[in-house]
């Protein structure tokens, strides 16, 4: 088994690899545009010097040849600039034909131009034009790769506004947020969490979960990370994993100086005993569910309903049969804090579970 620290190593390398591997197709991608730039408006000409300056050459320190992101960008001449004051106003008027036109005059002079794809990406947009929006957003994040925050927003485009094309555009999401990752790695959770709802989408579990649990060691016990990590465990059949997951966060919380329920909240509890549910660990199941439910409500001292096994009579709407049991201290608490206080959707599966361990009786009470 590969130690879990070099198996995300080995993620990252792998990354790396996808990522500059994406680049030159980006690139390539680039390329194809500009000709069918030049071809829809007649222009012969040779492409420019500035067609190559996206990618340089040079070596590492052992002397190695390799290819480096783009340079940085020159300050635009007097011509880009006017061009790009032309078609900006162009844009505010709503002429996007012709703001298309001059955009597309400076990519030509000089694609580095970062202002000219992200104009060009708004000008793609308004025209209904998803591919090309797309496009344009990632090559104008590519010009400034150490701004996560436009490769985020090209990840967003790709996953939300592509309408049909959305599962198309998913080796494109990934792209941009494993770029913002390494953009800016010491504040990556977005990124992260949007690459592991992609590589889920895309059938990737197990990547996935090595980005949550990533997630899960800048957050400990994150609930809704463990919300998500539970799902993929689950599609992985390794119910066990997650519930070790909510174990640890259930010690961390009621260790913690948090209020019961106050980030480990009824929506947890309710996953934690489907899992217990999910392996056909029903008793465990019904324990759980009482012990937590017991903590949110604030009764945790009540310790004595875990020896109760036959009956629930803990979590009936009134005292009639709790004050059978002699460690019962009527008045103690509000009736809100007993069988009132438990939702109805944690009802319903205790008496599933009385169903399933043979207790018909008792789950009819429930």
């Amino acid at each position: 088994m590969i130690p879990r620290d070099e198996e995300l190593l080995s993620d990252a390398d792998s990354d790396y690899l996808d990522l500059k591997t994406n680049i030159a197709k980006l690139e390539d991608s680039v390329r194809k545009f500009r000709r069918e730039q030049r071809d829809e408006s007649g222009d012969e000409d040779e492409e420019s010097p500035d067609e190559t300056r996206t990618r340089r050459k040079g070596r590492d320190i052992k002397g190695r040849v390799i290819t480096r992101g783009p340079r940085k960008a020159a300050v635009p001449t007097g011509d880009i600039r006017a061009r790009m004051g032309r078609a900006s106003q162009a844009f505010i008027e709503e002429n996007y034909e012709e703001a298309k036109l001059l955009v597309e005059e400076v990519i030509r002079i000089n694609a580095e131009t970062h202002e000219a794809w992200t104009l060009l990406a708004s000008i793609f947009r308004e025209l209904g034009d998803r591919d090309k929006t797309l496009l344009a957003l990632i090559y104008a994040a590519h010009l400034r790769p150490k701004d996560a925050t436009q490769w985020l927003s090209a990840a967003r485009f790709a996953l939300e506004e592509t309408g049909d094309h959305r599962s198309k555009n998913l080796p494109s999401a990934k792209f941009c947020f494993s770029s913002a990752i390494r953009a800016n790695p010491k504040n990556d959770f977005e990124a992260r969490c949007g690459k592991a709802e992609v590589l889920r989408e895309m059938g990737s579990t197990s990547a996935a979960i090595v980005e949550y649990r990533h997630i899960l060691k800048q957050r400990p016990h994150d609930t809704s990370i463990l919300r998500l990590i539970s799902e993929a465990y689950i599609d992985k059949d390794n119910v066990k994993a997650a519930l070790d997951l909510y174990s640890e966060a259930i010690d961390y919380y009621k260790a913690s100086d948090s209020q019961p329920g106050e980030k480990f909240t009824w929506s947890d509890v309710n996953i934690y005993v489907e899992l217990h549910a999910y392996l056909g660990q029903y008793a465990d199941a019904v324990k759980e569910l009482k012990s937590l439910s017991r903590w949110i409500l604030g009764r945790e001292s009540e310790l004595y309903w875990d020896d109760v096994l036959e009956d629930d009579r803990e979590w009936d709407s009134d005292d009639t049969r709790r004050v059978l049991h002699p460690s019962f201290c009527q008045g103690k608490y509000g009736l809100h804090q007993y069988g009132d206080g438990l939702p109805m959707e944690l009802r319903v599966k205790l008496g599933l579970y009385r169903l399933r361990l043979g207790f018909h009786a008792e789950a009819l009470v429930c």
